[in-house]
């Protein structure tokens, strides 16, 4: 059994994770269980925030096992608070010139406008993207805008530079915002 919290702060409740590990049958079975969620109006965007990164989470560790075992990752996960709309801040994330590249040209295999866009990209190579708008913190008026990119192998250089250049657009394109 593995528990892990994530802490809002002084935002309200956190939410907990809970890993069950056990083997049946000569299988390894994983029970994920989350708990902590608001109970106000924005549970749903909540249950549903967590949905869809549980099927990033897990689409990226088949992507790893197969591609990737035993090699590195680096990852580039930043997030800012937003107080618009997800259409307003899906709007700018698609219009924005250095963030579309990774928006087009492949095959995403998680599309939903105005929440998320996922797929595997070439830059750097054979890497999993995310982006998403994501609700804040328990009883906030604001949202999240959320871009995730992780890599195997010798990229760190090339990750890190990622990093400081999404960061900075993020900044430009949410100057209402504050860094997460």
């Amino acid at each position: 059994h593995l528990r892990t919290v994530w802490s809002f702060h002084d935002e309200g409740p956190s939410q907990i994770t809970d890993y069950h590990i056990e083997t049946r049958g000569g299988r390894t079975v994983v029970r994920a269980v989350t708990s902590g969620f608001p109970m106000d109006s924005s549970w749903d965007g909540w249950v549903e925030g967590t949905n869809r990164g549980w099927a990033f989470e897990l689409r990226s560790l088949k992507h790893y096992l197969e591609r990737h075992a035993g090699e590195p990752r680096h990852v580039v996960y930043l997030r800012r608070r937003i107080p618009i709309s997800n259409e307003e801040a899906w709007s700018r994330v698609t219009g924005e010139r250095e963030l579309v590249p990774w928006l087009t040209g492949r095959q995403p295999f998680d599309h939903q406008p105005a929440s998320q866009y996922a797929a595997v990209v070439n830059d750097p190579p054979d890497a999993l993207f995310r982006v998403s708008v994501e609700p804040g913190g328990p009883g906030t008026h604001y949202r999240e805008i959320v871009v995730w990119l992780s890599a195997w192998g010798d990229q760190a250089r090339r990750v890190n530079e990622l990093r400081t250049r999404w960061a900075g657009v993020l900044e430009r394109l949410f100057p209402e915002g504050q860094a997460a």
